[in-house]
């Protein structure tokens, strides 16, 4: 089975042309201001103006008001990855998709997130001292991540440090539905490379033949 991908940070134009044309499912965009792959509303605006309805637009959301992510949700997001502290009512105010980011840290986490209202989870890295709830480019613990899958009655997509190199033995280990990179496409914090997203698409299609 072909892993659901979705490619997260984007800020250019040209990156969103590139993942169309790669078919990836979903296009993440994140409005965390310390983030150096923020955007703002304007910016997600333009950005989805081509994007076809089939490819998901997930915006990733640290602690923001309900006014401030309705901003981003006129301008085009279909999604919201909470990453931050939010709980279960905040997530019922809003009627699009919901996905839930946990840091995993230990198991005792698995069965607090497991009831959270969301259709996907998405299991990150949980490095010490980050000063970014996500995109450090650390890998995460496959193996807790497992465990969670394995106790997940939802689909969850495995991120932290995934990269062309380690997405095969991410999904091997784990037995996740997909995948979610950032950093592993990137030349620098911020700063996706056309090249890197081949390379890794070009990977998973000569694996998934």
């Amino acid at each position: 089975m072909t892993p659901y991908i979705k490619i997260c940070g984007i800020s250019k134009q040209e990156h969103i042309e590139k993942l169309i044309e790669r078919k990836t499912d979903a296009i993440g965009f994140v409005a965390y201001p310390p983030s150096p792959r923020f955007v703002t509303p304007e910016q997600v605006r333009e950005l989805c103006e081509n994007i076809p309805p089939n490819i998901a637009r997930v915006l990733v959301v640290v602690d923001m008001k309900p006014h401030e992510i309705q901003a981003y949700l006129d301008a085009g997001i279909n999604t919201l990855q909470f990453h931050g502290d939010e709980d279960a009512d905040f997530a019922k105010l809003f009627s699009c998709d919901i996905w839930r980011a946990v840091r995993l840290k230990d198991e005792e986490q698995i069965d607090a997130e497991l009831n959270f209202p969301c259709s996907k989870f998405v299991l990150d890295a949980a490095p010490k001292n980050a000063s970014l709830p996500g995109g450090t480019g650390e890998v995460g613990d496959w193996d807790l991540s497992k465990r969670f899958v394995e106790k997940s009655e939802k689909d969850v997509l495995i991120a932290g440090g995934i990269k062309h190199e380690n997405f095969q033995d991410a999904l091997a280990i784990t037995q996740a539905a997909g995948l979610d990179l950032s950093s592993g496409v990137e030349d620098s914090p911020g700063h996706k490379s056309s090249r890197k997203i081949d390379l890794f698409f070009a990977t998973l299609n000569s694996n998934s033949q």
